[in-house]
């Protein structure tokens, strides 16, 4: 069991540097998640896997049965020595025991969160509202929340999405998944990077699940930023079983949010994987050589005679019974008349090879045999005791008429040609199949490419956009300062003079939008949500407009926008 865990823990390492080199900044995130799964799956099945390899052995020429071994008799030492794999496995346990209590206390704390606490049923999902500060976090279709924010509305709609995307997604299961092979094997350092890599991606699923409901990036960002620093919440952390938004994976989560995997290099990374796989399979299963033995090894024997044990077929007593009689038949027989059949040999010889000593002693002699002079000489005995005179088999039987064979011959090899011939003609028309497919894919390849060069401008042009109206932005909040100490002079010589100041002008609309953006506003037009670009669209195309702008203390300024 030491063994196995060593190999499931080289796999499980070899598995996380591949997905950290390679995967993990991928945008391939539903792969990912698949792929950590699997190497833990992986990672405890690999060890067991065992490879047979059957091999033939012959018997030894040296071998005599009869022969005496000598045993030699190994006494322990009467001194007990520490066992230090008892102590190993009781430390085992021991944390087994620990992680186990955790893990089921976690669950336990959970639900009484889920009883103790109001809830409120909302698209399918349940809020749960806790009275102190959290931070949202989600467990199946539990969303935990805190009960003040929710009923003030104070929780942006994309943070609801966000933990909405957790529970679709049943990502809860993986984390129930590998919260219970840490209690299983909680002495390898890797399964905490496995976990962590599994959250981290579940962060990545539930971003794309946001951002593909047309929620702009940046703001998405900036709510991230706002709802998941530390200071917003006074209970610590320590929902291990939910997912909930990490504030020290922010960096990373956004960098991921702009990078773009393509689908050829989605396909080539997976391909990877299967040298992976052989050079597992290859390192970290178990091979066996099985040896079919047909005769006593002597090498075996005398290394081990105690505990050899023949791994051929013994001879039962009826075939002990059969031997004597066929023995005693022909010892009864004079030397110079002793005709044994071949039939009568054979089955002496093979009961004999199967005896035990014990049974030899107890049975009749093997019958003497007189080889005739112009007999062939005998093969070589594989046993040496009683079988030195054994009669050699007969001449093989007289070969075919030659025309026969030759007949024979010709037919068999039409017969092959022609069958290689079908196999020539399958093996092309499956090289004309494969080359028909691999065209189709390379110009299908050849079309996602040009696709993905054409996503990949427009956005850049996007990107380019973006900076020049961030940069417009910024020239316009210089020329409002200017204005403002212009204003602020002109009020100044007013009041020296005593003239009355006259009223403010409206600003600009369009400035004062993407002012009122810059500090977190929320446009609006007839009651549903539109993005500040939409709304500057709808000042510029004209008409009569109202527009009404209200904000609460130090809450973000709310922007309606109606048409007459």
């Amino acid at each position: 069991m030491e063994i196995f865990f060593l190999k499931s823990a080289a796999c499980l390492s070899i598995f996380y540097v591949f997905y950290k080199v390679l995967l993990e900044n991928a945008s391939m995130h539903t792969f990912k998640r698949i792929y950590l799964l699997c190497a833990l799956v992986l990672s405890a099945v690999i060890p067991f896997i065992t490879f047979y390899e059957y091999v033939q052995v012959e018997q030894a020429a040296g071998l005599v049965e009869n022969s005496t071994a000598i045993i030699t008799t190994f006494t322990t030492s009467s001194v007990e020595s520490f066992n230090w794999t008892q102590l190993l496995w009781g430390v085992y346990f021991l944390g087994v025991a620990f992680f186990g209590i955790k893990f089921i206390k976690n669950l336990i704390s959970i639900n009484f969160r889920i009883l103790r606490n109001p809830k409120v049923k909302a698209n399918g999902l349940i809020n749960v509202l806790l009275k102190f500060s959290v931070e949202p976090h989600t467990f199946f279709s539990y969303i935990f929340l805190n009960k003040r924010r929710f009923e003030n509305n104070d929780i942006p709609n994309e943070v609801l999405l966000h933990e909405k995307a957790h529970s679709e997604q049943y990502h809860s299961l993986d984390i129930l998944f590998i919260e219970f092979l840490q209690v299983l094997v909680w002495f390898n350092p890797i399964i905490y990077l496995i976990k962590h890599a599994i959250k981290l991606n579940h962060e990545f699923l539930a971003d794309r699940a946001v951002i593909q409901q047309g929620i702009a990036r940046s703001n998405y960002q900036k709510i991230l930023l706002a709802f998941s620093s530390p200071e917003h919440f006074s209970e610590p952390k320590g929902y291990q079983l939910a997912s909930a938004i990490n504030y020290s994976s922010i960096k990373k989560r956004f960098t991921v949010m702009k990078t773009h995997t393509s689908k050829r290099s989605m396909l080539l990374k997976s391909l990877l994987l299967l040298p992976l796989l052989a050079l597992m399979l290859f390192s970290f299963t178990t091979k066996k050589v099985v040896s079919i033995d047909t005769v006593v090894n002597s090498d075996r024997v005398n290394q081990d005679p105690q505990n050899y044990i023949l791994e051929q077929e013994k001879a039962t007593a009826k075939m002990v019974k059969e031997y004597n009689k066929l023995a005693k038949k022909y010892n009864a027989l004079a030397k110079e008349e002793r005709t044994i059949s071949r039939d009568g040999l054979k089955r002496m010889v093979y009961i004999f090879d199967r005896m035990t000593k014990e049974q030899r002693a107890q049975s009749e002699k093997f019958p003497e045999i007189i080889v005739p002079k112009n007999a062939p000489a005998p093969p070589r005995p594989t046993q040496g005791d009683n079988l030195q005179n054994i009669v050699p088999p007969p001449p093989p039987p007289a070969p075919p008429h030659p025309e026969r064979v030759s007949l024979d011959k010709q037919r068999e090899m039409e017969r092959e040609v022609r069958i290689e011939e079908r196999k020539m003609r399958s093996a092309e028309d499956e090289i004309r199949t494969e080359e028909r497919t691999m065209r189709a894919t390379e110009r299908e390849m050849e079309r996602q490419e040009r696709e993905m060069e054409r996503h990949e401008r427009e956005l850049e042009r996007a990107n380019k956009d973006e900076e020049r109206m961030q940069q417009e932005m910024q020239r316009h909040e210089v020329e409002m300062k200017r204005a403002e100490r212009e204003m602020k002079r002109m009020e100044m010589e007013m009041q020296k003079e005593g003239t009355p100041l006259p009223p403010p002008p409206p600003p600009e609309p369009t400035v004062h939008f993407k002012q009122l953006a810059k500090e977190g506003g929320v446009f609006y037009f007839e009651g549903k949500k539109i993005a500040l670009d939409e709304a500057i669209k709808l000042v510029k195309s004209g008409g009569n407009i109202n527009i009404d702008v209200s904000q609460q203390g130090t809450e973000p300024p709310i922007i309606k926008i109606k048409k007459y």
